[in-house]
């Protein structure tokens, strides 16, 4: 820590160390990063809020965020707040290489209007489409691509969230999704269990999305992580993924 910058709370806005959590602030440009850690028992343990990088001086700003005194600090710290910038993108963590299974309900106005369940056959290592052998290849790629699917957006799974997701088709109970539209499922070989729930299409800032609520009967190799994010959260997906799910290619039915 350097040397005293001001006492003064009227200078906050000026080095920017406003508190982010602070509802009377006017303009969010004065808003510093509050950093707060905590130990396993949620003690707080470290409680600073950093503001603007003075490069004349070669330091920052910062101060406890129970403190009016600035300070400068020679940390440049720049933190990406949000979610999506700390975790895993992919919304799967298995690889093409762990599924066996993978059961795709198709749209009502489509040919094919009941489930189709694509099994990995392990005597002949192909797969199957309803039982009857289908384009193997196809499948894998049309697999990989599922897989590799990146997030957009996420959304807590709190009472309102659920209460806005359920006009567009989902059921929930105890804010837990139990049914929606279109249904897809994923089975690895470790015993885990992916199951989408994808809403109907939804109007937002001018272009149709589908959310997508993902459930996981954890596997031997699901990490703390991917059963947390699947347990609390919705999910705004790269809608070519949507498409592709929702369209289901002729060439991966069976061969005749």
């Amino acid at each position: 820590r350097g040397p005293l910058i001001s006492a003064d709370p009227s200078r906050h806005f000026e080095l920017r160390v406003v508190d982010p959590e602070d509802k009377s602030a006017i303009n969010s440009r004065s808003f510093g990063q509050r950093i707060s850690l905590f130990d396993k028992n949620n003690n707080r343990l470290l409680d600073l809020i950093f503001g603007r990088y003075d490069q004349e001086l070669e330091r920052s700003y910062v101060r406890h965020a129970d403190e009016s005194e600035v300070y400068t600090t020679t940390a440049f710290l720049y933190l990406e707040a949000h979610w999506l910038g700390w975790v895993k993108q992919q919304l799967i963590e298995h690889s093409f290489e762990d599924v066996i299974e993978t059961q795709i309900q198709a749209l009502a106005d489509k040919p094919f209007q009941t489930t189709n369940i694509f099994a990995l056959d392990n005597e002949t290592n192909l797969w199957k489409c309803n039982g009857t052998p289908c384009h193997t290849p196809q499948v894998s790629s049309f697999l990989d691509f599922l897989l590799s699917v990146k997030l957009l957006n996420v959304l807590p799974l709190t009472d309102d969230t659920t209460a806005h997701l359920a006009t567009v088709g989902f059921v929930f109970e105890n804010n837990q999704v139990t049914d929606a539209p279109i249904k897809h499922l994923i089975k690895t070989r470790d015993g885990a269990t992916y199951q989408y729930f994808i809403s109907n299409p939804v109007r937002l800032k001018n272009r149709n999305v589908q959310f997508v609520v993902m459930t996981l009967t954890p596997g031997q190799k699901s990490s703390a992580s991917y059963r947390y994010r699947c347990k609390h959260f919705a999910f705004i997906v790269d809608p070519e993924f949507l498409t592709v799910l929702n369209q289901l290619p002729a060439d991966l039915l069976p061969a005749e």
